[in-house]
């Protein structure tokens, strides 16, 4: 045994480590490579929620919404999009009632009639006393 080369004992081993090298960084890439594709596929959905959101709060409330699933996320979705339908409503009725006020004549308001004034002395909700 002390005549044998420790080189040519140990081959085998050196063999098995190398292969196990090759095999973990192999494996650590790919599962680098999965987690990433998985991850994106997660917060997908979360970026094009927050690019709609930006969209409404430079007051554009045409963007589509993605659609989502049952997760938390598709409630997020769902909830948005109810708020974007609110918003847009809410933006177009601001619109119209402006073009009706436009449309009206100016006409001052009417002073009101002396009857409606109190005389001074009257005491007003047992508090306020008109002068």
């Amino acid at each position: 045994m002390t005549l044998a080369s420790l080189d040519q004992a140990l081959a085998p081993f050196r063999r098995i480590e190398a292969a196990q090298l090759w095999v973990g960084l192999i494996s650590m890439g790919l599962a680098f490579a999965l987690s990433y594709v998985l991850s994106r596929r997660v917060t997908g959905p979360i970026e094009r929620l927050a690019d709609v959101a930006e969209a409404a709060r430079a007051g554009r409330f045409d963007q589509p919404v993605p659609p989502g699933g049952a997760d938390e996320v598709g409630r997020l979705a769902r909830a948005f999009d109810g708020l974007m339908a609110e918003l847009k409503e809410e933006r177009e009725m601001e619109a119209y009632l402006q073009t009706i006020s436009r449309a009206l004549p100016d006409v001052p308001p009417a002073p009101p009639s002396e009857a409606a004034i109190a005389p001074p002395g009257t005491l007003i909700a047992g508090r306020f006393e008109v002068l």
